[in-house]
């Protein structure tokens, strides 16, 4: 029933989120639920599941067969291929109180749209590590960790004032 159930299905606000603790190394990661990734529809949780379990009745094909886990609380549906991943996005989140975050986007407050890469964190090695695993030569290597270690976060936020959107893209580093 569009276009209630379009909205109701995106909720008042979405998260995707790429984070929690990465692997050592991406050959640990044997499938689809050992990459911490969900996306979090904010809204009216018993809403947006009913209607997620509508489509699936009408569909036949329910996301437990991908697998992604359908989790969340009262105000947050949680969509993750890891039960784990999707209990931790499911309670309330300290990012917008770190430093990274608030560099890189100083009014999350105001924002509309946001986009986050943190590069000070256990990632940033992860594929540093993947690179020089996957054929790249110690000096190329070793020259990107050098060119990306001063980098600590990038933050991309919108907003709009009366009848005008502004973008900010911030780079922070050391």
């Amino acid at each position: 029933k569009l276009p209630g159930d379009l909205q109701t299905l995106l909720g008042d606000a979405l998260t995707l989120s790429v984070g929690g603790d990465a692997p050592h190394d991406l050959a640990d990661i044997d499938g689809f639920e050992d990459v911490p990734v969900g996306l979090v529809i904010h809204g009216d949780a018993a809403k947006i599941k009913a209607l997620i379990s509508r489509i699936e009745e009408r569909t036949g094909f329910k996301l437990s067969d991908i697998p992604i886990v359908v989790a969340g609380n009262d105000d947050r549906v949680v969509l993750s291929p890891s039960q784990d991943y999707a209990d931790e996005l499911s309670k309330a989140g300290s990012l917008g109180g770190t430093a990274n975050f608030t560099r890189a986007v100083p009014h999350a407050d105001r924002d509309t749209a946001v986009v986050y890469l943190d590069f000070d964190s256990a990632w940033r090695e992860t594929l540093l590590r993947f690179a020089e695993d996957d054929g790249s030569s110690a000096s190329d290597v070793q020259v990107a960790d050098e060119n990306t270690k001063p980098l600590k976060s990038l933050g991309i936020s919108s907003w709009n004032d009366g009848g005008v959107t502004h973008t900010l893209v911030k780079l922070a580093t050391n």
